[in-house]
């Protein structure tokens, strides 16, 4: 079992939500040389002092909500003195309001606590903003998302602005998380040919990570190929890597560009998603 591209159209690749996942061995693709539409150049600033953390919450067997997935990971980081802030201020104003209007009921105050605030804003609000994480110091050191509203698969995504701040919530999460460490900078990978060179950069386009990459012929430094993958399948709603553009440079195609970069490409996700494939197994 490893990455694999799930297409229909097994030759050409053009679109978003293609996804890269785990598919038996009859399912290879064996052709993907591509003449699929321009989308513009790959190349991209790497922000190299920032790592996203991702993954699903595997400290019980029942699927928890949205909801309960992110509360555990906030109540993790708040029990060492850090704060999660999940309710946006216009909306905690709102909710604070309704509470003081019934201050002379103190039983009815007690039933609305901060964390029934959130539970009831994360339950009720699909598209809330990305949560700001801050260390004791009140530094802002990192931000809280999900990449998935379906219940079967609830990831969350931690964009640290630091590897050290990525490693020590990696290790305050790990009994009830399972993250995959995502840095954001530009990486040369192994190649099956010699005489090319093949580069990933990943980086946050649009609010949205990706990871872009770039095969170059050594001697001349011409693109051969590209391909550029984003971590949610928003079709499927689910999430992984999922292919957004593979396509080889006219001149170089039918020579198997397309499906070595592919190969690549999952070698790469492989390694970064190594522990999450095994507990899957």
């Amino acid at each position: 079992m490893i990455f694999r591209l799930s297409a229909e159209n097994k030759t050409t690749v053009k679109s978003r939500n293609q996804k890269l996942h785990l598919i038996q061995e009859d399912h290879f693709l064996t052709a993907l040389d591509s003449k699929s539409k321009e989308k513009g150049p790959l190349e991209s600033n790497s922000e190299n002092f920032c790592v996203t953390l991702m993954g699903p919450f595997i400290s019980t067997r029942n699927k928890p909500s949205i909801a309960i997935t992110i509360l555990q990971a906030a109540k993790l980081l708040r029990s060492i003195n850090w704060t999660v802030k999940i309710i946006p201020d216009d909306i905690q104003s709102s909710y604070n309001a309704q509470v003081n209007l019934r201050r002379i009921d103190a039983a009815s105050a007690k039933k609305k606590a901060k964390i029934d605030q959130e539970f009831s804003y994360l339950s009720m609000n699909l598209d809330y903003e990305s949560m700001e994480v801050k260390n004791p110091a009140g530094v802002s050191v990192a931000y809280i998302d999900t990449l998935s509203n379906d219940e079967d698969e609830q990831w969350i995504t931690i964009k640290c602005i630091s590897r050290q701040t990525a490693h020590f919530i990696k290790i305050q999460l790990r009994n009830d998380f399972l993250l995959a460490k995502i840095d954001h900078v530009e990486r040369n990978l192994a190649f099956e040919r010699k005489d090319f060179e093949l580069t990933s950069i990943t980086d946050i386009e649009c609010e949205e990570l990706g990871t872009s990459f770039l095969l170059k012929q050594k001697n001349t430094n011409e693109i051969v190929a590209k391909a550029h993958c984003f971590y949610q399948n928003t079709d499927a709603d689910s999430p992984g890597p999922t292919l957004d553009l593979i396509e080889t440079k006219q001149g170089w195609q039918e020579q198997g560009f397309g499906t070595s970069l592919l190969n690549a490409i999952e070698e790469f996700y492989r390694e970064i998603f190594a522990n999450i494939l095994n507990f899957e197994e």
